[in-house]
């Protein structure tokens, strides 16, 4: 019961980490450049994600992990770029 629930909000969590993810660009704040940026990890989070609901395993929680964090780095690089040649939506 616990690792469904568990399971379960993982995947809300991701939710609300997505759609943060594409808050700058509702705002007009960022452009097309971050925007094709995000758009595939977001999808690529949620594929990892989702695999790790599936079919848990440890190793697969580390991999989510790892991806995580290098997701987080691959956000603020393309927040960077599109702030240097800021390209309107």
């Amino acid at each position: 019961m616990v690792w469904a629930a568990a399971r379960y909000w993982t995947l809300a969590w991701l939710g609300l980490v997505l759609v943060q993810g594409l808050l700058p660009v509702a705002t007009g704040t960022t452009g097309w450049i971050y925007l094709l940026a995000v758009a595939p990890l977001d999808l690529y989070y949620l594929y990892v994600a989702w695999c790790l609901r599936v079919d848990y395993s440890d190793g697969r929680a580390r991999s989510a992990f790892a991806w995580s964090i290098l997701y987080l780095g691959l956000l603020f690089t393309a927040l960077l770029i599109d702030h240097f040649l800021f390209l309107p939506v």
